[in-house]
Parts: C-alpha cells; structure tokens; sequence
C-alpha cells in the first residue's frame, strides 16, 4: 500500500540541521515540496539556540525532523528540552553514516525518533499520514521491539 500525503492543512516542520549536506538533500527536498509558500516551517542549524527562539514566538510545529550529522552533534540536555517544549509535535531523528551505530553508546534521542537516513522519507510518509487521520504517534518510550514493529508496518505496506 502506497502512502499519497493528502493535507488538509499545512503541515508546520521544524527542521533541525545541516540542511545543505550532501546525504541529507533528498530529505530536505522531500519535505521543501510538502510545504506551502506560506508555509509556517522553520529551518535551524542548531538545536539550542533556536528552540528558545521558536518557543518565544509561540511556533509550534506539527513535525520536527533533526538531521544528525554526528555522534555527539546534539547535546542530551538540548534534545530533553526540545522533547518538552514541543510535547504534542512528532519527532523524528534523521541520523547519517556517521550515526549509525550511535544506539549502542549513546542515548540522547528516544529510541523511537531514531531512523536511519535510508528510512527517514518513508517515516515522515507514516507519519503525515498518521497526523492527517489523527492517530495515536508512536510515543517516545515506545521499546526497540514497538519501534522497529512501527517502522516494519510501513516497510510492508509501502
């Protein structure tokens, strides 16, 4: 089953990162060409600074999709406060090459934001649609076993 993103409304992204890199491109421009012109998405290098600024002007995004260069690119402490400034917005954390294996070590994103650069346009995908129908997302304390049978789901479907 084919995902076609219908919206009823504009989707508002917060996207977070190293948006003209190279592997992240084709993600940037999938979501650049779910938004309107008139969009309300932000696009941030940086985590810390920018989250206090969007919170200032009352923004609230439906997504917020990071872009993870590197391991340690993004500070734990940030990350917890971008989890509760923005408690009703779905998260996901697009990680690169380089953070592949970043699970084993390292714990600043929830498990269930956590997708590989390979399957983060299929997750944005499920995702929207998800908002669109107002379902339940996956919540943050979702286990491995809930994550990858969420992440599967779509893998079959598509």
């Amino acid at each position: 089953m084919s995902h076609t993103i219908e919206s009823p409304r504009t989707v508002r992204f917060l996207v977070i990162g190293r948006t003209k890199a190279t592997e992240f491109l084709p993600v940037v421009a999938f979501l650049q060409s779910l938004v309107a012109e008139d969009s309300q998405s932000q696009y941030s290098e940086s985590l810390s600074v920018d989250s206090e600024r969007m919170a200032r002007r009352n923004f609230q995004p439906d997504m917020i999709v990071v872009l993870q260069s590197h391991p340690d690119e993004f500070d734990e402490c940030d990350v917890q406060y971008l989890i509760s400034e923005y408690p009703l917005s779905r998260l996901v954390c697009c990680y690169g090459t380089w953070c592949e294996s970043i699970r084993r070590t390292r714990h600043a994103w929830p498990l269930a934001c956590c997708v590989p650069i390979r399957n983060t346009i299929c997750r944005i995908k499920q995702d929207l649609q998800a908002i669109h129908s107002q379902q339940n997302p996956l919540p943050l304390t979702a286990s491995r076993t809930e994550s990858f049978e969420y992440t599967a789901k779509e893998n079959t479907e598509s």
